[in-house]
């Protein structure tokens, strides 16, 4: 949620944040810029520095949704994600992606665990 980011930055570092998990809705091609300037204002954050990033593109199932590759291009995450483990995941709570999202986690949980980069 956009409009809790500022306390979501405090709880983190209050409570040793291993890694970061981000959902992007990818129905909205047409609206990725408030997405893209939170997600970069977090990962900017100084306690959250070289953490793992999972980034959930959600709405898969959706007709016209934005490809988890060219959700990678249109955020800019080769860049913006820069010297972190980072990997985006489709996903669609209607097409029942919990396999995906089940691997997904075992990602992030392995690359929490081997730190930065």
């Amino acid at each position: 949620d956009v409009c809790s980011s500022d306390l979501w930055l405090r709880l983190s570092a209050a409570l040793g944040t291993k890694a970061v998990v981000f959902a992007v809705d990818s129905a909205s091609k047409n609206d990725l810029d408030e997405p893209r300037r939170v997600l970069t204002r977090v990962l900017d954050d100084p306690q959250l520095a070289g953490l793992p990033l999972l980034v959930m593109a959600t709405k898969q199932d959706v007709p016209h949704a934005l490809t988890p590759t060219e959700l990678v291009e249109e955020l800019g995450l080769p860049e913006l994600a820069l010297g972190r483990r980072w990997r985006l995941q489709g996903s669609s709570s209607v097409l029942g992606s919990s396999e995906h999202l089940a691997d997904a986690l075992r990602w992030l949980l392995l690359a929490a665990d081997r730190g930065c980069c």
